[in-house]
């Protein structure tokens, strides 16, 4: 096997259990494992992931001030995709997910680890409205097939509708859409 020259960032892992193993399969593959602690993440990512350029700070007044994430975060960093899907694979057959997971980026290296964790967070809960919307439109489309109620297929192409805003998709959006949707089918009979 050609040495793997990654790391896998951990922060705030909810249980050791979990740690251990993520640990035991990713010096498998030759994977080095930095857990990052709440003193560090005002740090820019780049500089926790060791990248030539970066350098680690003290923190400063305002990052003091700043309330710490409590999410879980793995980060990877330099890993190759399939050594990704397969770690993660195995460890989900485990039952050990990490609902709170990224690659590093171009972009993200620039970042404060805070500001990863809050943005991978939010994109998180945006993801799991959304399919909680899409699964209960699919649901009221098949519960209208007999009824054909207006408000009903009016919420649901609502709903339909949020998938062409991509990146501008927020939270709001998806609460508007599933409240909208579950108005529609309040007192309704199937």
């Amino acid at each position: 096997m050609e040495p793997n020259l990654g790391k896998i960032l951990i922060y705030e892992i909810d249980s050791k259990i979990k740690e251990a193993r993520l640990r035991e399969m990713a010096k498998r593959i030759n994977l080095e494992v930095v857990a990052v602690t709440k003193d560090e993440i005002h740090n820019k990512v780049g500089a926790l992931a060791g990248l030539s350029g970066y350098e680690l700070r003290d923190p400063d007044e305002e990052d003091l001030k700043l309330e710490a994430p409590s999410a879980e975060m793995v980060l990877f960093v330099g890993v190759d995709y399939q050594d990704i899907v397969d770690l993660l694979g195995t460890l989900r057959e485990e039952d050990h997910s990490f609902p709170h997971k990224a690659n590093l980026t171009p972009t993200t290296k620039d970042w404060s680890f805070r500001a990863l964790v809050k943005h991978i967070e939010v994109e998180n809960l945006i993801v799991r409205a959304y399919m909680r919307l899409a699964r209960d439109c699919q649901a009221a489309e098949e519960l209208n097939k007999e009824l054909q109620d207006p408000e009903i297929i009016e919420a649901v192409e609502y709903a339909k509708a949020l998938q062409g805003m991509g990146e501008d998709l927020s939270l709001r959006h998806i609460e508007q859409a599933q409240e909208k949707l579950n108005q529609a089918l309040t007192g309704k009979t199937f």
